[in-house]
């Protein structure tokens, strides 16, 4: 198997492990997600360790969603940088800053089916960014920049990138114990894998038949100020970390939480929570002030977090 070959079947195993730990699931009911496999498999050092690769992505992704929100917002709304004497804060680390602020409130919630509205609007604003970006390179830059097909200095690095678009097999337990009919699940996976591919692809293809190797690591970066086709796609772009920030943040807080003494009363163990939500945040602000390395940043959790994490469940399954 080489390079090239690579991501199909990356695509092909992921789906699969999705489908098979269904069968490890009905098999094991009070087995309620990937660490209780681990600790099955392996007794608690499985558990630590898948827990752990589990709990990096996650925090990983959270801080990739603020770099990208600090991003994007400098595209609509550039600010001068502020010098505070000992560092100085740019217009992308500003919003980085105030995104997380926006951000926090949902981290607090305890029941995330308040955001599920939000959330459901995600499909819809990648179908927007791709309409956007495939209206800006019809009717503004056209399709005609040539760049290199295969670039094999950066293939690890897509790979990367492209592990990422399909690292999702974290939720998957979570998603087939809250379906009415589990029948289906195979089904729905197979769907959104395919939806993925297809939204991934495209933006892709878009991007390098616009761009070439000028392409910035967020395709919306690329398009002409002022036009109306950039600000669309670059506004449905900050819609979806908004739901998705909690989502990732939440199981790492869930577990930390469960580390506090269990006879605390109700409110006292929601003044921690609430408290260890609120560090979990703050600790996101600083890397992504000190990391901001969008592009990168997305390969590092699709090569060694996301593929890792993929391959070590299907093994515990076996």
């Amino acid at each position: 198997m080489d390079w090239l070959t690579f991501p199909s079947h990356l695509r092909v195993s992921l789906l699969l492990h999705g489908i098979s730990s269904t069968g490890c699931l009905d098999l094991f009911p009070y087995l309620a997600g990937y660490p209780d496999v681990g600790q099955a498999a392996f007794g608690g050092l499985g558990r630590v360790l898948v827990s752990l690769f589990l709990y990096c992505k996650l925090y990983a992704v959270a801080v990739e969603f603020l770099i990208m929100e600090g991003d994007n917002l400098t595209r609509l709304f550039p600010l001068r940088s502020l010098n505070l004497g000992i560092f100085e804060l740019s217009s992308e680390k500003r919003f980085v800053i105030f995104s997380a602020a926006i951000m926090l409130p949902t981290v607090w919630l305890r029941d995330l089916s308040l955001l599920s509205y939000i959330s459901a609007g995600g499909l819809l604003a990648c179908v927007a960014v791709i309409v956007a970006v495939a209206c800006a390179g019809t009717f503004e830059v056209g399709f005609s920049n040539h760049g290199r097909l295969v670039n094999f200095h950066g293939l690890p690095i897509a790979v990367g990138i492209y592990g990422f678009c399909f690292c999702g097999q974290a939720v998957f337990p979570n998603i087939y114990a809250s379906m009415r009919n589990k029948s289906r699940f195979s089904h729905v996976l197979v769907a959104c894998f395919l939806i993925c591919a297809l939204l991934c692809g495209s933006i892709a293809v878009l991007g390098f038949l616009m761009f070439g190797d000028d392409s910035e690591s967020q395709v919306t970066l690329n398009l002409t100020r002022g036009r109306l086709t950039r600000n669309i796609a670059i506004v449905a772009t900050l819609v979806n970390p908004f739901p998705k920030y909690a989502l990732a943040v939440t199981p790492l807080a869930a577990a930390l939480e469960e580390l506090l003494p269990t006879e605390l009363k109700s409110r006292i163990f929601l003044m921690w929570g609430t408290l260890i939500r609120t560090l979990i945040v703050l600790s996101t602000v600083i890397i992504a002030l000190v990391l901001p390395f969008f592009g990168y940043l997305m390969a590092l959790v699709g090569a060694s977090l996301s593929i890792t994490v993929g391959i070590t469940n299907h093994m515990l399954e076996r």
